[in-house]
């Protein structure tokens, strides 16, 4: 058997896929969730998100703003010093 993903190999030499999927949580299993939520959080709290969150964008096409500010911040970093592997 061909395993996709992350597999562990069991006692009986069969590999058994390992999932990181909690049932009934998706909002803790699901990065977008996760991020939304935290972002969420933060804003209410009144603290900036990207203090712990590493930069984020949901980029649904092309066309969307969202990808616009990610073009922005990729080619901002590229010209950075140092950044050889973006």
């Amino acid at each position: 058997m061909k395993c996709l993903g992350s597999c562990k190999l069991n006692e009986k030499r069969e590999y058994t896929q390992l999932a990181n999927h909690l049932e009934n949580h998706f909002h803790i299993s699901n990065k977008k969730a996760l991020f939304l939520n935290i972002k969420s959080y933060f804003e209410k709290i009144g603290k900036e998100h990207c203090t712990i969150l590493p930069l984020t964008f949901h980029i649904k096409g092309h066309d969307d703003p969202e990808y616009l500010k990610f073009e922005e911040a990729f080619n901002k970093l590229k010209k950075q010093d140092g950044c050889k592997d973006i």
